[in-house]
């Protein structure tokens, strides 16, 4: 799911970009140097990503710290597809949009750079 959040966002032609992963082995693996998994076509695909032209943060976040992002991931599990884009929050997660943003003070799946967050299976675009 990373892959498809990296290529849904460059596709949308941003080129400052956080990516939040609950999947703290899977931000490892990201960043790691190493050639352990340089023979994974989803690692070496990911990294070139990450490589283009365009500012990415990759950092690991727990699943309780963006609640939005974890109920977006659930609902695009439950589609089945590979891949769900939501431009405005399904039924059912409108409170914890209000929640976060009342919580932190920010819009959720937005940073304070005006930067979209691309979390796990979801990509926040505010």
């Amino acid at each position: 799911m990373i892959q498809d959040g990296l290529l849904h966002t460059w596709e949308l032609g941003y080129l400052c970009v956080e990516l939040e992963s609950d999947c703290l082995e899977a931000v490892r693996i990201v960043h790691c140097q190493s050639s352990e998994w340089g023979g994974s076509a989803l690692v070496t695909s990911i990294r070139c990503l990450l490589e283009a032209d365009w500012d990415v943060v990759v950092r690991h976040v727990s699943r309780d710290m963006n609640k939005v992002v974890d109920s977006l991931a659930q609902r695009g599990r439950e589609l089945g597809a590979g891949s769900s884009v939501f431009y405005l929050p399904p039924e059912g997660t409108t409170a914890l949009v209000i929640q976060e943003q009342g919580a932190s003070g920010a819009v959720p799946g937005m940073h304070a750079r005006g930067a979209p967050v691309i979390s796990g299976a979801a990509v926040g675009i505010g």
